[in-house]
Order: structure tokens, then sequence, then C-alpha cells
């Protein structure tokens, strides 16, 4: 899904894509206004998969290090 899309759809265009003017290309128009709950929400989560990434790099790099 794409990040304020709304539309629940798995990777589809992106929003930013100029040929769809701003329509995802499963046709839902992403919201503009997200309410004070709605904008920690999605902090919150994007908060969580920073988290998880760092996992997989800090993962990654010890794998590659026992490597040599």
């Amino acid at each position: 899904m794409v990040e304020g899309c709304g539309c629940g759809g798995e990777k589809h265009g992106h929003h930013a894509d100029p040929h769809t003017q701003g329509v995802c290309h499963c046709g839902h128009i992403p919201r503009r206004f997200l309410s004070k709950n709605e904008k920690i929400e999605n902090l919150e989560k994007y908060r969580e998969a920073l988290k998880n990434e760092l996992a997989g790099v800090e993962e990654e790099l010890e794998a590659l290090k026992k490597a040599d």
C-alpha cells in the first residue's frame, strides 16, 4: 500500500507518478488531510518499520562479517 493511500491494496502505482495525476493505479484518490490521531498512528507505524529495517541491517552486517 502506498503510504497515505488508504485503499489497502498491495504495492501499486505511486501517487507522485505524473501519468496518474495523483491517483493510485487502483483508482483511489489519496486523502490530503489526516486527523491528529491518524498522523500519530502513521508515525508510530513508520517508527516500527524503521526499527525493523535497522534490525535487518544489523543482521546482514553480522552475517557478512562472519562470512570472512
